[in-house]
C-alpha cells in the first residue's frame, strides 16, 4: 500500500473470492487501508478459531455461506483460508445508508509458504518482500519474490528471486535481513526461521520475479522440480 500511496495514488480496497465473486467492497470513511463493507445481503459469514499448522499461532478463520440461488457455487460454511476483523459499526457513509452497517478489516490469508515443511502465517513474508527489502536494498514489491522448488533429493528450497537490476554488495546481508525480521514476527515465523537457518532453505537467486499469465505478481512462485545444483555462483545459502 504504501508504494501505491508514495506516488500520489489512491487505492481502493475490494474483497473477492474466485468461488464467490465480490464479496464486500471500500468504505469512504474507514478505519484503515483495508475497510470493506460486507455484503450480508448476498453472503452469510461466521468466524471459527483456527489453529495454524506447525504453530501456535490461532485466527479467527473466515467461514462463508451463499445466500442467494445466483450464486455462482452453493456454499454452507466453507472455510476459504482468509481471515480478519469483523465489526458492526456506524461509519456514515453511502453504504451504510443502504444498511451494509457490517465492515470487515485486516483481512489476510493463512495459507501455507512450506519451505522444508515448516508453516509461514502469510502476512510475515509478504511484509519484509514487499516493505522491508525494498526499503533497506532498494527497488519496489516488485522486484523480489519467494520461489519454493523441489530439489534433485526431493527437498523444497525456498528461492529469494531478486531482481538483477537491484544493486547489492552482498547477497548474504539479504538472508540475514528476512532472520531478523523472522525472528521479530509471529512464534510461526521465528519457527521456520530457525529451520530454514539450520537447513539451509533459504537462497538468493538473482533473477527477474515471475508473473501470472493474468500479469500478476504473487508473492509465492511455485515452481516445477529442478535441480538445485546447477545454479551459479549468484546464490547465497542461509547458514546456522
Amino acid at each position: 500500500m504504501k508504494g501505491i500511496t508514495s506516488t500520489g495514488a489512491r487505492h481502493v480496497a475490494i474483497y473477492s473470492i474466485s468461488e464467490l465473486g465480490g464479496v464486500a467492497k471500500a468504505c469512504a470513511n474507514p478505519v484503515d487501508e483495508s475497510d470493506v463493507h460486507f455484503f450480508y445481503d448476498a453472503f452469510a459469514l461466521i468466524t471459527h478459531p483456527r489453529r495454524i499448522p506447525n504453530t501456535e499461532i490461532e485466527v479467527d478463520a473466515f467461514h462463508f455461506t451463499t445466500l442467494l440461488p445466483t450464486a455462482p457455487k452453493i456454499l454452507l460454511n466453507v472455510e476459504l483460508d482468509d481471515y480478519g476483523i469483523v465489526e458492526r459499526r456506524s461509519c456514515g457513509c453511502l453504504y451504510e445508508e443502504y444498511g451494509f452497517d457490517r465492515h470487515l478489516r485486516q483481512i489476510g490469508s493463512f495459507q501455507k509458504l512450506t519451505g522444508e515443511g515448516m508453516t509461514l502465517v502469510g502476512s510475515d513474508m509478504v511484509r519484509i518482500l514487499e516493505e522491508v527489502l525494498p526499503a533497506r536494498f532498494g527497488g519496489s514489491p516488485l522486484d523480489y519474490q519467494l520461489e519454493e522448488v523441489e530439489d534433485e533429493q526431493g527437498f523444497t528450497r525456498l528461492n529469494l528471486m531478486i531482481h538483477p537490476k537491484i544493486k547489492i554488495g552482498r547477497e548474504a546481508d539479504v538472508i540475514e535481513t528476512v532472520a531478523e525480521e523472522l525472528r521479530r514476527g509471529s512464534v510461526g515465523a521465528d519457527m521456520a526461521r530457525a529451520y530454514w537457518q539450520q537447513a539451509g532453505t533459504l537462497r538468493v537467486k538473482r533473477l527477474e520475479p515471475v508473473w501470472t499469465s493474468r500479469g500478476k505478481l504473487m508473492s509465492l512462485h511455485l515452481a516445477r522440480r529442478t535441480a538445485m545444483s546447477g545454479q551459479g555462483s549468484g546464490d547465497s545459502s542461509a547458514g546456522a
